[in-house]
């Protein structure tokens, strides 16, 4: 008789998130050996990415000489108005 799991499909889910949370751990870790401290919004990106883009930034590491050769040129900011 085989040999099976029975999982029921919220437990799938959240082994699934915790693996996928887990990359994006993995990854920043990554960032942070090969480029040093990350900045917040770089933190706050891997945070958001899906699977698949924590998947591709990954496998974009070797190559990128810096974190702009990652994620692009920083957004400019706009001073804040007068009030």
């Amino acid at each position: 008789m085989p040999v099976g799991i029975d999982v029921d499909l919220s437990t799938y889910s959240f082994i699934r998130k915790r693996i996928e949370q887990g990359r994006r751990d993995l990854l920043l870790k990554l960032l942070q050996r090969r480029f040093g401290e990350l900045p917040a919004p770089v933190t706050e990106r891997v945070a958001a990415m899906s699977d698949k883009e924590t998947e591709k930034l990954a496998l974009k590491i070797l190559d990128a000489r810096s974190l702009q050769d990652l994620f692009g040129p920083r957004p400019k900011r706009h001073p804040a108005k007068p009030r």
